[in-house]
């Protein structure tokens, strides 16, 4: 489903190095992909979730835009191909995630980065990942954050959000019946979805997360609820930037190759991670 999109993010750009690692998780070996620009030794690095609802995408789905991200910031990237549903269930993907920062953390030193600028991103489902990802470091004291970058991310999974946009903005009938699809399918009955990790805008305590980095797309169903997050990170003392692409619908990201949004999306993560 998700592979389709791979023709639309244009060049595929050469990276100084490229690595697939097996990074050990609760689940066992989860495979990880190493972007390694040139000029990045020292710098930080950016832990990569990405989209697909939770049942689908992969290291190929993001593969050129992330290779984009990593030339123009000459900085280490680390995309995490964790367990999708529906054969792992929440919280598999979750654990996956943070085992893969707290892998960053600890090897630190052999990859070359600096500890003190460890940045999580991802885009729609990546995003809420990216998230929960921060409040589960944050309550466990795990790994220092330096930043997030969340990428029109999912941010409500309870079956009754109501939000203008879903509404206003669904690209076609099925869209909200499709998301519920993959919703459950990653939660399975009983879990409380309400829960901050899961719906990471209705968490009841988001301070003392790292500073970040909001990118919303106009014609986006999940708009409301990006906005309702930064505004709410923002209300809990968290330094939030928020930007809103125009006219972009979700999925822009990956879509350098024909959407000139797309090209200034990842600019624009790249300035991010360079100002670090």
């Amino acid at each position: 489903m998700h592979r389709g999109i791979v023709a639309l993010s244009g060049t595929t750009e050469i990276v100084e190095r490229i690595e697939d690692r097996d990074i050990q998780g609760p689940g066992g070996p989860i495979r990880a992909r190493l972007y390694r620009p040139e000029g990045c030794a020292g710098q930080g690095v950016l832990v990569y979730f990405h989209g697909g609802g939770f049942v689908s995408g992969d290291l190929e789905t993001h593969d050129a835009p992330l290779r984009a991200v990593a030339n123009r910031s000459r900085t280490t990237l680390i995309a995490v191909d964790y367990r999708r549903a529906p054969e792992h269930v929440y919280p598999a993907a979750h654990d996956d995630c943070y085992a893969a920062l707290a892998w960053v953390a600890m090897h630190a030193p052999e990859l070359g980065i600096d500890p003190n600028k460890i940045v999580v991103g991802g885009d729609s489902a990546g995003g809420t990942l990216a998230v929960a990802v921060a409040l589960m470091s944050r309550d466990r004291h795990g790994p220092k954050i330096a930043a997030q970058i969340l990428i029109y991310p999912n941010t409500d999974l309870t079956e009754e959000r109501d939000y203008s946009s879903i509404k206003e903005r669904a690209p076609r009938p099925s869209w909200r019946a499709d998301m519920d699809r993959y919703f459950k399918a990653y939660v399975p009955a009983g879990v409380n979805r309400r829960s901050g990790y899961i719906s990471p805008v209705l968490a009841k305590d988001l301070s003392r997360l790292p500073k970040t980095l909001m990118i919303l797309a106009e014609a986006d169903p999940l708009f409301d609820e990006g906005e309702l997050l930064a505004s709410r990170l923002e209300a809990a003392g968290v330094d939030v930037t928020q930007r809103v692409y125009p006219g972009m619908i979700h999925g822009f990201f990956q879509m350098a190759g024909v959407l000139d949004a797309g090209k200034a999306l990842i600019t624009e993560v790249a300035a991010s991670l360079a100002a670090l």
